[in-house]
């Protein structure tokens, strides 16, 4: 037999149950609101080109700053693409922000090897260029607002009159 007084383990039992209730319920909240307001990640590349994909390896980009071609020039430029069997385009963005477009099977390239993909909400600042994944594309600008955005099937130009 217990020398506890009856009922001192029943209230014991529900302090516990009651604790476990309140740690599961700040655990899911916590969840939830990391979930609903994730804070976004900053990639500030040191190299003068930096590649990555974005929507789950859908679109690819390369960011190019005063990159040397080995020609004895210089490329200073955000490229994106998309390249499937149904549809593949490139948008290139220049340093004053100028948008040149392909679309067509000669349009294609592909990605280095062991390029990351980054993660929705991860912004890639490198140079004059700042590019933006979100879950369905990639918005890409210079500091006048002038870029483009690039889904899997469509390339749109932002901020240019």
């Amino acid at each position: 037999m217990s020398n506890t007084k009856p009922g001192l383990r029943k209230r014991g039992s529900a302090t516990v149950r009651g604790a476990l209730i309140l740690m599961v319920v700040l655990f899911l909240a916590t969840a939830a609101y990391r979930t609903w307001h994730h804070t976004s990640t900053v990639v500030r590349p040191s190299a003068s080109v930096y590649e990555f994909y974005a929507t789950p390896g859908q679109i690819s980009c390369e960011l190019d700053n005063n990159f040397n071609t080995g020609s004895g020039q210089t490329l200073t430029e955000a490229y994106c693409e998309t390249n499937s069997a149904s549809h593949t385009q490139n948008v290139r963005l220049s340093a004053t922000g100028a948008v040149k477009e392909c679309v067509g099977a000669a349009c294609g390239s592909n990605a280095g090897v062991g390029t990351p993909t980054l993660a929705t909400g991860t912004t890639v600042a490198s140079g004059p260029f700042r590019c933006v994944v979100d879950a369905a594309d990639v918005r890409c600008y210079v500091a006048s607002g002038q870029g483009f955005k690039i889904t899997t099937t469509t390339i749109t130009t932002l901020g240019q009159a």
